[in-house]
């Protein structure tokens, strides 16, 4: 035979049993090890394009190429444990499931990989994914160890452990250690692929500090490693941002309009910048010209509508500046700007009302002041409000709590007790029967004559000042209650209203500082509508605010020897005052083990709902403070009981419920 068949000579050798075995074997070998290979390459190949999509921000298909790679990677390890690709896979699992965000698995495998194969070239790459997940994981200790072990041993990821060892201070918002860290970095890593980000992250950090002219100088720097030119533009424009806090505002005024007709994005944020130059330099007209061409839904435009708003409120065309503000609302109510203009609506229709139906009526002044002081945190005009309805209706009911807001103001907003004292002896004295002297004798230190008070009790909701969203509050009345004398309390300020609307308060009635006052007929306006109502008015005096009083008064520690953290009202931001508290309490628990139910409080103003969400944000507040500062996330479980649990027997009292406790479980 010839050609492409065999020879029956050439056939021989395989009639032979053995021989034709071992040949069965090399080919199964062979086969065996093509398949746990294209395995891998499968897993491999998967994890890749997992990486390109997160990079692209397609977070759910790249979930799904992760447990694609996770499943071969699993696969190579059960079939084929002593392949040469087992350390790959078993790394690979790791990985995915760190970009998953997944980092207690992540940490797990990388653990399994770093002993199962310690002479792997891969040990140092899975070390510093390691520290990341630690970081992830606000476990910060730990990763610090890891990365800077890292930095120390292996010269190729230095630079690399080097920058992740910055970013704990910026998640920690400690800007100063961040400056100092990252500008070391930048020195000493000056060809890092990590140099234009840290440049970046170093230049926003200065501007945050409040350091306009170092941060012009890192966004420069950065600006010239920049390739991308959206990403220029939007360097261009913080450069000219920094100009602006220095008040070089011609600077600014050239450098944006060069800007200007790029890209639609970057425009909108350059004419609200422009304006501002423009007005600082006395070009009122052009700056308001400029802003009317911000349009957009969103909070760009509610800024510009705002800005127009406040332009024709000053040039006094209250009608245009209430239609701004109205389209400020409109565009993006629960943006800053946006929450400011409902607070700016409220007044403008109160001035309205009150020019429509005459100056003579004491329960309009009086919410004029009360709009100063509680919505807009004006207490300079709140406190000449207070006053010209002190002096122009001395008869009226509200005259004495007038005079008591005015001396909560000296006393707790400027902090001039000296001030407060002779306001509070002339309320006593021209109004000696009323809870308003008795109150003024609690902050005097007077003892309080022991009689029966007929008032209006406070109730859930009520409030004169507009809310935050814009609703004017529920004011119907409520029944009457005997009330005993109270205990002496130091007054603090109620929650200011100038800031951004807190998330869970949009749409609901945000509760204000209370003091009940005699039943009476008053006004509320609201502010979407324009419209005023006669309703039961019941001012919640900013005397009675209730946020934790200075007199040192505490409730007992909790379960387990742990004291309260306190809050005010609406808000569960942590206080400076309770950091150190809280210090203490993340170094004991992370000398002992268990359990910690973390419980959020809050006091009986506001909704059931409400409260139970506001309960739950305090409980989450301290929970991510302690694993900020190195209490692990597991230990840690948080609840909220609303205002199931009170400790206030009065709303003098309130301050102990907005609380939160901690028990060991």
């Amino acid at each position: 035979m010839s050609g492409y068949f065999l020879s029956e000579e050439s056939l021989t050798p395989l009639r032979n049993p053995v021989l034709r075995f071992v040949l069965f074997l090399i080919v199964l070998l062979g086969f065996g090890g093509c398949a746990y290979f294209n395995t891998f390459y499968n897993a491999q190949k998967y994890y890749n394009e997992g990486l390109q999509l997160k990079n692209q921000n397609q977070l759910g298909q790249a979930r799904a190429k992760f447990d694609k790679a996770i499943e071969k990677s699993a696969l190579v390890l059960v079939r084929w444990p002593r392949s040469r690709w087992a350390d790959d896979a078993l790394y690979l699992i790791g990985m995915s499931y760190f970009h998953e965000s997944q980092y207690q698995k992540a940490l797990y495998h990388l653990d399994q990989f770093v002993l199962a194969f310690p002479e792997s070239k891969l040990i140092p790459e899975a070390e510093l994914h390691r520290g990341l997940a630690l970081q992830a994981q606000r476990e910060y200790g730990q990763a610090w160890v890891v990365l800077d072990n890292i930095r120390r041993r292996h010269a190729r990821l230095a630079d690399a452990a080097a920058y992740y060892l910055t970013q704990p201070a910026l998640e920690r918002e400690e800007f100063e250690v961040a400056v100092e860290s990252l500008a070391a970095f930048v020195e000493r890593y000056p060809r890092s692929r990590f140099r234009r980000q840290a440049l970046r992250q170093l230049a926003d950090a200065c501007f945050r500090l409040g350091r306009p002219a170092e941060a012009e100088k890192w966004y420069r720097r950065y600006e010239r490693l920049e390739t991308n030119s959206r990403e220029r533009l939007w360097v261009k424009l913080q450069i000219a941002l920094c100009r602006f806090e220095m008040a070089d505002y011609d600077a600014v005024v050239a450098g944006v309009r060069d800007l200007l007709g790029r890209n639609a994005e970057t425009d909108e944020e350059a004419k609200l910048l422009l304006g501002r130059a423009l007005e600082r330099l006395g070009r009122h007209h052009e700056a308001a010209a400029v802003w009317s061409e911000v349009r957009g839904p969103n909070a760009r435009g509610a800024e510009a509508a705002f800005r127009l708003g406040r332009y024709h409120e000053e040039v006094g065309d209250f009608a245009r500046a209430r239609a701004y503000y109205d389209t400020a609302r409109s565009r993006r109510a629960d943006s800053d700007y946006g929450g400011m203009a409902v607070r700016r609506l409220s007044l403008l229709n109160a001035l309205a009302r009150r020019d429509s139906i005459g100056s003579d009526s004491a329960h309009i002044e009086f919410l004029l002041a009360e709009i100063y002081s509680l919505n807009l945190g004006d207490y300079e005009r709140a406190e000449q409000q207070y006053q010209h309805v002190y002096e122009r209706f001395p008869e009226s009911e509200l005259a004495p709590k007038a005079l008591l807001a005015r001396a909560w103001i000296k006393r707790s907003v400027r902090r001039d007790t000296a001030a407060a004292e002779p306001i509070l002896r002339r309320l006593i004295a021209a109004y000696p029967e009323t809870e308003y002297a008795d109150e003024a004798r609690r902050w005097l230190g007077l003892p309080v004559p022991r009689r029966r008070v007929t008032a209006v009790p406070t109730t859930r909701g009520d409030t004169l000042a507009m809310s935050q969203a814009g609703q004017p509050a529920d004011t119907s009345p409520a029944q009457p209650t005997e009330r005993m004398p109270e205990p002496s309390i130091e007054p603090e300020p109620p929650e200011m209203m100038s800031g951004p609307v807190p998330e869970q308060s949009r749409g609901q009635p945000v509760p204000e500082p209370s003091l009940p006052m005699p039943k009476s007929q008053g006004m509320t306006v609201d502010s979407l509508t324009g419209q005023a109502r006669i309703s039961t008015v019941r001012a919640e005096s900013a005397a009675r605010a209730a946020v934790r009083p200075d007199s040192g008064q505490r409730p007992s520690a909790g379960a387990g020897g742990f004291e309260p953290v306190h809050f005010e009202t609406d808000s569960w931001r942590i206080l400076p005052q309770d950091t150190a508290r809280l210090r203490t309490l993340a170094e004991q628990l992370r000398e002992t083990s268990g359990m910690v139910v973390i419980e959020g409080h809050c006091d009986p103003r506001g909704s059931e709902q409400y409260n139970e969400a506001l309960g739950m944000r305090r409980a989450e507040s301290v929970r991510d403070w302690l694993v900020s500062n190195g209490v692990p996330a597991e230990r840690l479980r948080v609840v909220s009981r609303g205002e199931s649990t009170l400790l206030s027997r009065s709303p003098s009292e309130y301050w102990k419920d907005r609380r939160v406790e901690f028990r060991l479980e």
